[in-house]
């Protein structure tokens, strides 16, 4: 009789325990459920029920616990820049990070093998031509873009396309740039008046002075 009143102790301990977890799991799920994202506070909802800044949708990274901003569908509507790399499924990634052997968006269509030797033959040929191209920036004070347009040397990364194909403010040209004390640098290098910063306008070209948490 010992023994079944033990048992039956223990069978009713293990019932207690499973019913705890049960609530802790219906609670969690509710507690998600009820987590509503706001618009307002610049969010994006993911299936799983998180919130993620919307600056961080379709930029090549997974945020969303479920990977749910970054799919096709998802992202088929994101307008990518010139001086951005459009991912097959539809994420924006800079140009920079294009068959450098790091795949950056999510299915790894930046580093497509034919795309990548088409890339790197249409570069050689550029090389080729370029003395040419050169020639068309001859005056003092001026820069080429990789169109070939000249522009003003004062027009390099200063937050606006001047280059029709927005070559002027990658990432790779204005990463080393030092910036004074009274200008603030955008996230990719380029210097901006200390004023632009969280202003409600975004004037990087990537946006980051309008980031939250500035």
């Amino acid at each position: 009789m010992q023994k079944v009143l033990v048992t039956f102790s223990k069978m009713l301990r293990f019932q207690t325990f499973l019913l705890l977890i049960v609530t802790l799991c219906v609670s969690w799920k509710s507690a998600i459920a009820a987590k509503v994202c706001s618009a307002e506070n610049k969010e994006w909802a993911c299936k799983s029920g998180d919130c993620i800044a919307t600056k961080n949708l379709c930029d090549g990274i997974p945020h969303c616990r479920d990977g749910s901003d970054e799919t096709k569908a998802s992202c088929k509507g994101m307008q990518c820049s010139f001086a951005s790399f459009r991912c097959d499924y539809g994420a924006c990634i800079l140009l920079d990070f294009v068959c450098d052997g790091i795949p950056d968006c999510v299915d790894s269509s930046d580093e497509d093998s034919e795309m990548c030797l088409k890339r790197r033959n249409d570069l050689l040929n550029d090389e080729i031509d370029e003395e040419i191209n050169r020639k068309k920036c001859i005056d003092d004070g001026q820069m080429e873009c990789w169109s070939g347009q000249c522009i003003s040397i004062t027009d390099k990364c200063n937050g606006v396309e001047d280059c029709e194909d927005g070559t002027d403010e990658l990432y790779s040209l204005c990463q080393t740039i030092l910036c004074m004390q009274h200008q603030f640098q955008c996230d990719y290098g380029a210097c901006l008046p200390m004023k632009a910063k969280c202003n409600g306008t975004k004037e990087c070209f990537d946006g980051s002075d309008e980031y939250e948490g500035l």
